[in-house]
């Protein structure tokens, strides 16, 4: 589908433009004002090893690690390879992704440039005895790739639930790798990183689409056509759906839902159309999938996509199941499949732009923009402060307000587990109860008043949200009195 309304970033050519204000409310606000600026921070990445911090990726080559507290205000260096990067252009320290089991074995990866050769380099780093602090002498180089321009590197770096290593690289504006299958340039590619083929750091999944193949294509690959798929994620709801956002150059910026050996069309094709003239089209044996969702690749707010997540997290009810990208012209839209057709909705807009460059997700599936001036930003919602929903005998509670324990009664009108959590007036989660996935149709749970660490939570106003199947059913005002 595309976007009727005509719609800037280092990605392509940084514009700092001046846009027309659009009466929508801001969903988004810095989630960790606490901290310094980061400098030109273009990841953002959790663990998920039950520690709950957050790891930022800074282009000149470093790594910072912090506590995922919204008062925060000291940060640690984790990693600093400044000395081996190349930072320039859309070059340097690009991505960074944790083993599933980085728990157990401190395993995590990254993508980064090198200057002399002029590479493009994948590696494995351990964590030292330190959890702070990675071990620098540990590096084993995974592959390379040389580099001619510096532009157009990818690059994402995400683990599916498979256990593979997904990686999407550019085609280092070159245009002719894309549909080369004897490259893994404008490829999104999958690796085994646990295990060995001969002759390489890596193992090649056996489904993959081309592993076996006899016409010296690479085994890597997954899918392919693709110009500068800088952000893609995998959904971790039900769907295990890859969303990728592939930059575009004259026409379109596009959104693609990634299916195994597909051909998702560059350079032969921009998004639907053909390329580089729509009017003269020959896509003989190309079989390119098109994309979900595209928009013009026009300023001031269509100048490169920025890809995102699907929203999975429980503080915004609202954006949940939806799938959320921008664009470095300051908007940050959702997208929504109604049955029949994708449609966005502009849901914040920044005048000026805040050169937006990547999005994340915590341990909570709560989801983080990041903005290349080296702020991070959180989704909030916009109701949580405003007080009970009309809902009374959904969510009661009794006593309330109360000192040492209070019950809440729950009874939805839909079915599906419960869950029910616990906000401060700052919209900041501070404790889960345990409903043990309960039906929402009829159930009871008690509260002491302290916090998932078990803490006792001081005098005040807090907010009890009870959601089913993550779509928020009733919100309501408690109050502790000590």
């Amino acid at each position: 589908m595309r976007r009727s309304m005509v719609l800037v970033v280092w990605l392509a050519v940084p514009v700092l433009a001046s846009c027309p204000a659009f009466a929508t409310p801001p969903l988004i606000q810095n989630a960790f004002p606490n901290l310094p600026a980061f400098n030109w921070p273009v990841d953002i990445q959790a663990p998920f090893d039950g520690s709950d911090r957050l790891f930022v990726v800074e282009k000149d080559g470093k790594i910072w690690v912090f506590d995922n507290d919204p008062s925060v205000s000291t940060r640690t260096l984790f990693l600093d390879i400044t000395a081996k990067v190349k930072n320039d252009g859309s070059c340097g320290l690009l991505a960074v992704a944790f083993h599933p089991d980085y728990e157990d074995n401190g395993t995590f990866y990254v993508m980064y440039n090198t200057p002399t050769p002029f590479l493009s380099r994948w590696s494995r780093f351990q964590v030292s005895a330190n959890p702070n602090v990675a071990d620098l002498l540990s590096e084993v180089v995974l592959f390379e790739i040389p580099q001619t321009l510096t532009c157009h590197k990818g690059c994402g770096l995400v683990f599916g639930s498979d256990g593979y290593l997904y990686i999407s690289i550019g085609d280092d504006c070159s245009h002719w790798p894309s549909q080369d299958l004897t490259t893994m340039m404008g490829k999104l590619v999958r690796i085994d990183v646990d295990g060995v083929s001969p002759g390489l750091e890596y193992a090649i999944p056996p489904d993959n689409p081309l592993a076996g193949n006899t016409q010296g294509w690479r085994e890597e690959l997954y899918a392919w056509g693709f110009r500068n798929p800088w952000r893609f994620s995998i959904d971790r709801g039900e769907t295990e759906r890859i969303f990728l956002a592939d930059v575009g150059e004259a026409l379109w910026e596009e959104i693609d839902i990634v299916l195994k050996g597909r051909n998702y069309g560059w350079i032969k094709m921009e998004a639907d159309d053909c390329y580089p003239n729509p009017a003269v089209c020959d896509t003989a044996g190309l079989n390119a999938v098109l994309p979900i969702f595209q928009y013009p690749h026009e300023s001031p707010i269509g100048n490169a996509i920025i890809g995102g997540h699907v929203y999975r997290g429980h503080t915004v009810p609202s954006l949940w199941g939806k799938y959320l990208y921008a664009d470095a012209g300051g908007g940050v839209w959702s997208l929504a499949y109604n049955g029949v057709e994708w449609n966005d909705e502009l849901i914040h807009f920044d005048d000026p732009p805040r050169q937006y460059s990547t999005f994340g997700i915590d341990e909570e599936d709560e989801l983080y923009l990041v903005s290349l001036y080296g702020q991070i930003y959180r989704f909030v919602d916009t109701g949580t402060d405003v007080g009970d929903t009309p809902t009374p005998n959904v969510l009661t509670i009794d006593p309330n307000p109360f000192q040492t324990t209070t019950s809440l009664r729950f009874d939805s009108p839909i079915t599906g587990p419960a869950r029910i959590d616990i906000f401060d007036v700052r919209g900041r989660r501070v404790h889960t109860l345990p409903t043990s996935g309960r039906d929402a149709r009829a159930g009871v749970a008690t509260w002491n008043g302290t916090d998932d660490a078990g803490r006792e939570l001081a005098s005040g106003v807090y907010f009890v949200r009870l959601s089913v199947d993550g779509r928020m059913v009733a919100n309501r005002r408690v109050v502790i009195v000590r």
